[in-house]
This record gives structure tokens, C-alpha cells and sequence, in this order.
């Protein structure tokens, strides 16, 4: 899964005879976007349509069986996915002098957003030694020492904290 696309991957049917499967990709509270037609088991979304970031799809698979008049469709299995969230943009920063602390401020991403983590790291470190959520884009991180250097990463969350991206 990324912001723009989502990866199906499944085992193929067993028994009769299976020419491919359609796959329909529902964006929520949307209309269904173009079947794509499948030969091999396995297919992206964007090759229906490019996807919305931060968005849920109910994804249905259907065995095809025949062609043209002769073609069957099975019953569908059905997965709900959500992309993820694009991040946010034009990240500033804002250093306030004598209070050992750094106000962040950003823009909202195109398309939907729950909320904003930020993480604090010391520079050339892998692991974070801060982590705060926001409903706002801008965020106070304080507790700084003057003699460190840090590096702050911000991401946009999308419904759980599994469907983020940084900028």
C-alpha cells in the first residue's frame, strides 16, 4: 500500500476452468472505479485508476471464467484497504531563542488526514526520543538542550497509526 496505489496479491482459484479475475476497487462513499481484468493473479490499483491518498477502497475479487457470451463470473471475496496519507508539505521551523524549544508549523496534505505525529530524534540516531500527536498543524516540542542537534520527522496519520507518511 502506498498513497497511491494498493497491492492485491491471493492464491489461485482451484477446479474448473479460470480464464483471469476482475478486480473493482469502490473508493469510500465513492462510485466503483474501472474493473481491471486480471490474468495472472496478481494486480495494482493503479492500473484501474490512480488512487486517492488517505482513502478507503472496498476492493472485490471475482473468478472469471469463458469469454464474451460465455463468460461466468464467481462469487466475490471483498477487502476494505486504505491508501495512505500523502504528508504534509511545507514543513517550518521556528527556533525560540533562551526557552530550549522549537515551534514546527506545516501545511495539510491533499486529502484526508486524522491527525499529525511528530517524532524528535538527536542526530544520527535511529530512535526516537519524543513522540507527540496533533490534531493542529503546528506542534511546540520543548526540553531541548542548547549543546544537541536534533532532527524532527512529521507524519500525516490516516485512521491508525499504521497509514502514515513523513515528510
Amino acid at each position: 500500500v502506498t498513497t497511491r496505489n494498493i497491492t492485491l496479491t491471493w492464491v489461485a482459484a482451484t477446479g474448473g476452468v479460470r480464464t483471469g479475475y476482475e478486480v473493482i476497487y469502490t473508493p469510500e462513499g465513492g462510485s466503483a472505479l474501472n474493473a481491471v481484468e486480471v490474468f495472472d493473479g496478481t494486480t495494482t490499483a493503479s492500473a484501474a485508476s490512480p488512487l486517492i491518498a488517505g482513502t478507503l477502497y472496498t476492493i472485490e475479487v471475482y473468478t472469471v471464467s469463458g469469454t464474451g457470451g460465455d463468460r461466468k463470473i464467481s462469487e466475490n471475496k471483498t477487502i476494505d484497504v486504505r491508501t495512505f496519507p500523502k504528508p504534509p508539505v511545507d514543513l517550518q521551523s521556528t527556533v525560540i531563542n533562551g526557552e530550549l524549544r522549537i515551534n514546527l508549523s506545516w501545511q495539510k496534505p491533499v486529502g484526508e488526514v486524522d491527525m499529525y505525529q511528530v517524532e524528535t530524534f538527536l542526530v544520527g540516531s535511529s530512535s526516537p526520543i519524543k513522540t507527540t500527536n496533533h490534531t493542529t498543524m503546528m506542534a511546540s516540542i520543548d526540553g531541548l538542550s542548547a549543546d544537541k542537534e536534533y532532527r524532527f520527522d512529521v507524519y500525516s496519520v490516516r485512521e491508525s497509526l499504521d497509514r502514515r507518511s513523513k515528510d
